[in-house]
This record gives structure tokens, C-alpha cells and sequence, in this order.
């Protein structure tokens, strides 16, 4: 998938994060719900994310949030950077083929007797 959307970001004047959408093969609802997928994983509500929004942030005409530059990545399998969007703070680095699941919370420990 990488050369795909490097080959469509030469051939076309998009973005990169635009090139890998478009690798997919995926339109912009199919990545809305994908970045809800990501949220529900992770056992967070979805975001407000929108098709405007997403198409917004592919022309360069608004910055997706560092959370929304994460879910992407996931869903695109790649690291943040390759998806050319200017980070600013900490990446997790974990970008592979599945989406984690949440931790499962650990039972309370007892209180100690008085």
C-alpha cells in the first residue's frame, strides 16, 4: 500500500493523507466509520468526526488533533508521518494490521480489615 500511495501522491497534486484513502480504495464515509471503530476499541465513544471534516483536513484546509492523527494512522496502518500531516507532541508507536483492544480493568483489591 505504501508505493500505491506514493504513485498517487506523485501522480495527483492531493495530500498524502487524501493518496492513502484513496489507496484503499475507501471513500470518506468508509474512513469516518473506520475512525469510530478505532474509538470503540479502545472503549471510547465515537468521535464527531465528519466527512467534511475528513475532507477538510485532506485539502489542507484544517489540522486534525493529534487523537485524530493517531486514529488514522491505525486505520491506515502506517506511522503518523507518512500520512503528512504536521505533528506537534508524542506519537505512540504502534501502527500494525490490528486494532488493540481495550485493557481489561482489574478487579479492586479487597480493603484491608480494621
Amino acid at each position: 500500500m505504501p508505493a500505491i500511495a506514493a504513485q498517487i501522491t506523485q501522480a495527483l497534486p492531493i495530500t498524502p493523507l487524501e493518496s492513502w484513502r484513496l489507496a484503499y480504495g475507501w471513500s470518506r464515509p468508509h474512513v469516518v466509520e473506520a475512525v469510530g471503530q478505532v474509538y470503540r476499541a479502545d472503549g471510547l465513544a465515537p468521535p464527531g468526526l465528519t466527512t467534511a471534516m475528513l475532507c477538510r483536513w485532506e485539502h489542507g484546509q484544517a489540522r486534525p488533533g493529534l487523537d485524530y492523527v493517531q486514529a488514522l494512522a491505525r486505520v491506515y496502518r502506517v506511522a503518523p508521518a507518512h500520512l503528512g500531516v504536521p505533528l506537534s507532541g508524542r506519537v505512540p508507536g504502534w501502527y500494525g494490521p490490528r486494532i488493540p483492544q481495550p485493557r481489561q480493568e482489574s478487579p479492586m483489591p479487597a480493603e484491608p480489615p480494621s
